[in-house]
């Protein structure tokens, strides 16, 4: 009877220790899963190089020029729960696809709230600490392009980060026409 006794106490023991050890990895898991499911702006499920009328369908119509679109999209919407209210929101379109994402802060407060969803999202930026930092950062996530960008015009704090690829990030380059070489008249 006692031999039951304690081969029923070890049974149980050792059930409860893997027991506790599941709740702790599911905790753990649920963790990891709730940190990256909120770490980046989510537009609604749309992804780049997807067709840009999955972006017109959602959010509205593209105003073109040069063959890239822009739909300015309400920052709540495509990154709810984010401080990003007065940050402008764009969804970029190349051709018929989505090329990226921009967001543009011009700030007169000098409140860093692009920046502070940037370290959140992507991580810290060396150096980036202290309140006057200018420069920029690039990030490399798996297909993804990040890059992020600071800096100071009379006195008012300008942020920029594009989401992108390597296949549309020449579309985040402004074209201007009149540094195009002169043609050749004959």
């Amino acid at each position: 009877m006692i031999n039951n006794y304690i081969k029923n106490a070890k049974f149980i023991m050792s059930n409860r220790l893997k027991f506790i050890k599941l709740l702790v990895f599911v905790f753990v898991l649920s963790l990891i899963n709730i940190s990256y499911s909120n770490a980046a702006c989510d537009f609604d499920g749309l992804r780049i190089g997807e067709k840009s009328s999955d972006a017109e369908g959602t959010f509205g119509e593209a105003i073109t020029e040069n063959n890239i679109g822009v739909i300015t999209v309400v920052p709540e919407e495509a990154c709810p729960g984010e401080n990003l209210e007065d940050v402008s929101v764009q969804i970029i379109i190349s051709g018929d696809e989505i090329a990226g994402f921009r967001f543009e802060l011009d700030n007169q407060d000098n409140e860093q709230f692009l920046y502070q969803y940037v370290v959140r999202t992507y991580g810290p930026i060396e150096g980036a600490e202290r309140k006057n930092w200018t420069g920029h950062k690039t990030w490399k996530i798996f297909d993804q392009e990040v890059i992020y960008s600071k800096s100071f015009f009379l006195k008012r704090l300008e942020e920029e980060l594009i989401v992108t690829n390597s296949k549309h990030r020449d579309t985040f380059v402004d074209h201007d026409p009149d540094l195009d070489e002169p043609e050749e008249e004959q």
